[in-house]
């Protein structure tokens, strides 16, 4: 299972930040949070349908409690360092982000620690 696209697949000089390891989804440690696994049929069509939208985003992670939630990179960002960008997809009008993918992953752990304590 990979949790990063082929660089062919990526925006031009994108780079997946330092912080985002191959280990990152490991043991289910962040669950509700589940990574994309992109050698999927859904990892696949996913970065096809934002593709199509005419997005720069690059999936990694979704919410898996019925929110609809997917975690994306800013594939604009060249930095290293890419903003996270939120896919609402239960049709509400949610909108959020994080800086960046250390910001995400604190609000990820948090999530898993309220997870795990119900």
């Amino acid at each position: 299972m990979s949790h990063k696209y082929n660089p062919d697949q990526l925006p031009a000089g994108f780079k997946y930040p330092e912080a985002f390891k191959a280990d990152t989804f490991a043991d289910n440690g962040l669950f509700p949070w589940v990574g994309i696994d992109c050698d999927s049929k859904v990892g696949q069509m996913l970065l096809g349908l934002v593709k199509e939208a005419g997005n720069n985003l690059i999936p990694f992670a979704s919410l898996e409690l019925g929110d609809g939630d997917a975690a994306c990179f800013d594939g604009n960002d060249v930095s290293g360092d890419p903003s996270v960008i939120m896919l609402i997809l239960d049709g509400s009008s949610r909108a959020y982000g994080f800086s960046d993918f250390n910001e995400w992953l604190i609000k990820a752990k948090q999530d898993a620690n309220k997870y795990c304590a119900q």
